[in-house]
């Protein structure tokens, strides 16, 4: 973008206008691989090394993946990764890294428990001028779709079904090839089956004998015969992938796309070439000559191809023709997997003729069936009616393929851009056709890239403003607008009008250069992020831009959003874009309470048998939102009601998680395991202070806050921020988290009982009972009445209005209504005899007296806590523990394994720890934090 001439006062602001040199990169230039991963990690490669780089979204904690041996080996070798995608449930995650001179590297990464534990899995070769140009993985699971009237239900199957448990990654090369790669559950090498995709072909690969572990008696291959088999693959894998030159030019792909309709048993393939010179190109014998690298690939790929010859009249023999061929090449691929055998069938379709223009994308749209299917989906039979197979045909949907030019033809304006659009289906004869829907030329901005949209049937196309200007220096925002994003209709390609326009963001200091090369929706397809081509920034650039939204009244903006957040809980999937949308201090907390409770709604409608844990995953995400909020809030007061509010979610996700390691760790006879004292006294310690905590504050409301006229409430007393510092009080209100209180309760009071009534026979026991009588003997709360008083709490608050609680839930506070019930339980705390007032404001700790006086529990536990042990934080050098990225809160259940096995610790606390070992108790992923100090 350059600037332009200005007069008068608009010389105040620098004014700029896109040049059609800037949006060459579009069609020419570098690309920038992006993905953004259902966990909400947002993956894109450096700039200038071969590295890839993760970014947690929104807490930006950056990290690198660990480079493969070859490259780590000589990293100056290669050029950052051209390819990066990751699988539908976050586990695996493919590079591709090509080489300055000689073969390129793909690698495979394993995710371990967090989400910044990745291991380097597999790698292999591909020759120069046979790189990986698009990579998909197949389906392997029927995702979850809220609909505009809250019911949620599962979509069909996409592509064929997967053939195992592990994900099935699929790669197009340079040279028009598919590479099936498999990886067995059973065997260590990945299995790759290859296809040719310009002609009608079939492969086929069975397991590898060299993959199948050594009998009886058979000896090992020697490292000397490892190598030679494993360069022999190697050569014949890349020899297959390098096509002859045919008068003196090579047919490359430069674009490609996989696309996967819904019900079909096939996938589809779209390619676009361009004819290059041969000298471009290594010859066979200089392919085939470099160290063999490579994984474990069967010498007999199975491959049985009737190939047809390439007519001469195709390839360009004068260098001006040189440059983008004007077809589009479509191939329907089918794939079978009987248990032992993979079978690939490539069917071409007639090419798509697309002459002039220079494609600047390649895109698939899958469109669901329009009415919803019954879930679970119900097996059909072949033998049924045609009616049936009718109603079969019609849940298939649609799949379209999209395709984006540029037209440069006339250097002294800017491009033309213009979209086509082909839907890929049965004809009348039952023949496999591509049918022509639409081409739309665009008069105004430069179409940058189309995304499937959130609604059914719809895509989000990106346009580039020509012109526009920066404000003077004096003023100037971070950010400026460089274009919008729209919505349009499939397959007629107009504006929906059902959608307003937003707006497409850049850094003030960065117009001219952040072209969004690389685009990536988020997992719920709420936010875009962006990313500038590598050959305009020193370091990598990203940017997240917001999405339209529909036309409609304010109630209903929130149900949608309250649908996409209900859709990320039935998908499993992290909402944390969904969340970004509510914590801005300048979103009312109204509208977050009624979002929260319209998902929570949806979600206890259709439990699916998962009531509880969709409980679990609401206030999981209300310890989000309120966290977030509380640490961008300028106020104090609000700061301080939105810290109780996450606290008290946070809590009852924490007594819940108590409950369950109670419930584990007790035998046969109702008795604890005692083998694991300490872990069950540091969750007593826990669970007494809390107990604590919400006696206090029946205390404070009941003296401290006097109302006028009990049980009655001013009609104008509706401030969500009032009684925000009481929100702990809502463990005595809610149902489930009384319930779950009361089961801790019960838990703790008998722990107590068994070991007050043991004989220690160790010095360790001798102190374990020291510890947990000093807990009970110095708190203020006296356990033992406490149990009958709770369920008495429980049969008054059932009869509380169900969706006041669920408000009160979702607020995290004790809202208007609840408040009626709240001072009822408190005046009948105050009047049992469960509080022990001095014991409950008086502690040892806070009086001036020697250390001695200080309990042993205290001097055990007044340390940093375990967020899932509720223990302390041993924090040894050198140690690794892990942190929540939802609540910050850290923890060494998996960071000492090895410690905990030598010290044996009891197979049931060992099981329950499992249960955390990919989330924290709120719901959060882990990450990895190293101990330094």
């Amino acid at each position: 973008m350059h600037p332009a001439s200005s007069k008068g006062k608009a010389r105040e602001d620098a004014h700029w206008q896109l040049g059609w040199w800037e949006l060459y990169s579009l069609v020419d230039g570098p690309r920038r691989p992006l993905a953004w991963s259902s966990s909400s990690i947002i993956y894109t490669a450096h700039p200038t090394q071969p590295q890839v780089i993760a970014r947690h979204f929104p807490s930006s904690r950056q990290f690198f993946l660990p480079l493969p041996q070859p490259i780590a080996a000589s990293p100056a070798s290669y050029e950052p990764p051209t390819v990066i995608t990751v699988s539908p449930a976050d586990d695996w995650l493919f590079a591709f890294v090509p080489s300055r001179e000689g073969p390129g590297i793909g690698c495979l990464w394993k995710r371990g428990h967090q989400i910044d534990s990745w291991t380097p899995r597999d790698y292999w070769s591909f020759a120069k001028g046979a790189g990986v140009v698009c990579a998909e993985w197949m389906y392997m699971e029927r995702p979850w779709v809220v609909g505009e009237t809250g019911a949620p239900y599962r979509l069909p199957p996409r592509g064929p079904t997967a053939p195992m448990s592990s994900p099935t990654l699929l790669l197009v090369t340079e040279t028009h090839f598919l590479h099936a790669c498999l990886l067995p559950p059973t065997y260590r090498s990945m299995m790759i089956v290859r296809l040719a995709l310009l002609q009608s072909s079939v492969a086929s690969q069975g397991v590898f004998p060299s993959s199948k572990p050594p009998q009886n008696g058979q000896s090992q291959q020697t490292k000397a015969e490892t190598e030679k088999i494993e360069a022999e693959k190697i050569k014949s894998l890349n020899s297959e992938d390098i096509p002859p030159s045919e008068n003196g030019a090579r047919r490359v792909c430069v674009h490609a796309a996989i696309g996967f309709g819904y019900g079909e048993s096939h996938f589809t393939v779209a390619m676009r070439s361009k004819y290059l010179p041969s000298q471009d190109f290594p010859s066979l014998s200089e392919a085939m000559d470099f160290d063999g690298i490579g994984m474990d690939l069967g010498s007999d790929m199975g491959q049985q191809a009737s190939m047809e010859s390439a007519s001469a009249n195709d390839v360009p023999t004068d260098w001006e023709q040189w440059g983008e061929h004007s077809t589009i090449d479509i191939t329907m691929v089918f794939f079978e997997f009987n248990g032992s055998l993979t079978k690939l069938h490539g069917r071409p379709l007639p090419p798509i003729f697309s002459p002039g223009s220079q494609l600047t994308n390649l895109q698939f749209f899958a469109v669901p069936p329009e009415m919803p299917l019954p879930s679970p989906a119900v097996t059909r039979d072949p033998r049924r009616s045609t009616k049936e197979k009718e109603v079969a045909a019609a849940e298939k949907g649609v799949l379209y393929l999209a395709a984006s030019f540029l037209d440069f033809d006339d250097y002294s304006a800017l491009p033309k851009s213009e979209v086509s659009l082909y839907s890929i289906g049965p004809s009348a004869m039952n023949q496999w056709v591509t049918r022509h829907e639409k081409t739309r030329t665009f008069d105004h901005g430069a179409l940058a890239f189309l995304v499937p949209g959130s609604s059914r049937g719809t895509v989000l196309a990106g346009f580039l403003d020509t012109a526009g200007h920066t404000p003077r220096e004096s003023a100037k925002p971070s950010e400026v607008s460089i274009g919008s994003v729209t919505v349009l209709k499939l397959p007629d390609l107009t504006n929906d009008d059902r959608w307003d326009h937003s707006r497409l963001l850049s850094s003030a200091d960065g117009i001219g250069r952040d072209i969004p090369i690389g685009i990536a929706l988020s997992q719920n397809h709420a936010l875009l992020c962006s990313t500038s081509p590598s050959s305009a920034a020193s370091s990598y650039r990203l940017s997240i831009h917001p999405l339209p939204h529909r036309h409609q009244a304010p109630t209903q903006l929130r149900s949608d959003l309250s649908c996409i957040l209900a859709q990320a809980i039935f998908t499993r999937m992290s909402p944390s874009d969904v969340i970004h949308a509510l914590t801005n201090n300048s979103v009312p907390l109204e509208t977050v309470t009624s979002t929260l409770l319209s998902a929570a709604s949806v979600l206890e409608v259709n439990p699916v048998g998962l009531s509880e844990l969709w409980i679990d995953e609401i206030l999981g995400v209300a310890t989000e939102v309120y966290l977030t909020r509380a640490k961008s809030n300028r106020n104090e007061a609000e700061q301080d009601a939105l810290t109780e509010h996450w606290k008290t979610a946070h809590d009852i996700c924490s007594v819940r998680a108590l409950s369950s390691a109670f419930e584990d760790c007790k035998g046969i006879n109702n008795t604890y395991d005692l083998d694991i004292i300490w872990q069950l006294i540091g969750q007593t310690s826990w669970l007494v202070g809390l107990l604590e905590r919400i006696l206090k504050q029946c205390i404070f409301v009941a003296e401290g806050r006097p109302s006028p006229k009990p049980y009655q409430l001013d009609d104008d007393d509706v401030d969500p921020l009032s009684w925000a510092d009481a929100s702990v009080l809502l463990h005595l209100i809610h149902p489930y988290a009384l319930k779950n209180l009361m089961t801790a309760v019960i838990h703790v009071r008998k722990f107590y009982e068994q070991i007050n009534q043991e004989v220690p026979k160790t010095e360790n026991a001798q102190l374990a009972k020291d510890a947990l009588v000093d807990i009970f003997d110095s708190s203020g709360v006296v356990i033992g009445g406490l149990t009958p008083l709770l369920e008495e709490f429980q049969k008054g608050v059932a009869q509380a209005s169900a969706e006041e609680l669920r408000r009160g839930l979702v607020s995290c506070a004790i809202t208007a209504a609840l408040r009626p019930t709240a001072r009822q339980v408190i005046d009948k705390i105050l009047a049992s005899q469960v509080i022990h007032r001095p014991r409950l404001f008086i502690k040892p700790t806070e009086l001036h007296v020697s250390l001695a006086k200080v309990t042993v529990s205290e001097r055990l536990w007044n340390t940093n806590e375990d967020v899932v042990s509720k223990g302390m934080l041993l924090q040894r050098p050198g140690g690794v523990s892990v942190v929540c990225v939802r609540c910050g809160g850290k923890s060494e259940i998996i960071g000492d394994n090895l410690r905990r096995a030598a010290t044996k610790v009891a197979h049931c606390w060992r099981a329950w720890e499992a249960m955390w070992s990919t989330r924290c108790v709120c719901g959060g992923a882990w990450a990895r934090s190293f101990n330094t100090m």
